[in-house]
C-alpha cells in the first residue's frame, strides 16, 4: 500500500519525466558550492550570506574558480585583505561582484552597491575561504539551492537550472 502510494506521488510530482533523477542529483550537489584556486599568502574569509563578511590575512590570488550552485565564476590576479571587520577581495579598484567585495565593520559594502547582483539563489550562502601558500579553497552552504532541491522534488525549479549542466559559467 505504502509503495502504491509513493510511486503516485512521485509520478504527480514528475519523478517519471526524462532526467528527473539527474537534475535531482545536481541539486544535490548544488547545495555545497566550493571554491578553488592558487595564490600566495595566510588568511581566512568567513561569509554570511552575500552582505556580511569578516576576515584577517593577506593573499594573491593567481587563479579562482568559484561555483554558484550550477553556475561558477573564473577570476585571475585578484587581491584578499581581512582585518577582521574590514576586508577586499578581487581586483581592485573593483573587480565583478559577487567574487569581489570591499566589507565595512562586516558588511559586504560592493554587494550592496551592486547594479547587477547574483540571483537571488544564490545570495543566501553561508561558509568561509582559506588562503594558504600556493593554494586557496573555501566551502559554501547554499540556503538557496536547498530551497531548489527540495522544490525540485517536488516538481518545482526555483533555480531555472533542471537540464543545465554544472560546467555552465556566469
Amino acid at each position: 500500500m505504502r509503495s502504491g502510494l509513493l510511486a503516485v506521488a512521485c509520478a504527480a510530482a514528475g519523478c517519471s519525466a526524462p532526467g528527473y533523477g539527474h537534475d535531482r542529483l545536481l541539486d544535490a550537489s548544488d547545495i555545497l558550492d566550493v571554491q578553488y584556486g592558487t595564490g600566495f599568502g595566510l588568511g581566512v574569509l568567513a561569509q554570511a550570506t552575500l552582505w556580511l563578511e569578516g576576515g584577517v590575512g593577506i593573499s594573491s590570488t593567481g587563479f579562482m574558480r568559484e561555483w554558484y550552485g550550477r553556475r561558477s565564476t573564473i577570476d585571475d590576479e585578484g587581491t584578499f585583505v581581512g582585518l577582521l571587520a574590514f576586508t577586499a577581495t578581487g581586483r581592485f579598484p573593483h573587480g565583478s561582484v559577487p567574487t569581489s567585495s570591499f566589507g565595512v565593520l562586516f558588511i559586504n559594502v560592493a554587494a550592496v552597491l551592486e547594479d547587477d547582483p547574483p540571483e537571488t539563489i544564490d545570495r543566501f550562502r553561508f561558509g568561509g575561504r582559506l588562503y594558504l601558500p600556493g593554494v586557496n579553497f573555501g566551502l559554501f552552504l547554499n540556503l538557496g539551492e536547498i530551497v531548489d532541491f527540495a522544490g525540485g522534488i517536488a516538481g518545482f525549479d526555483p533555480a531555472a537550472d533542471d537540464g543545465v549542466p554544472k560546467t555552465e559559467l556566469w
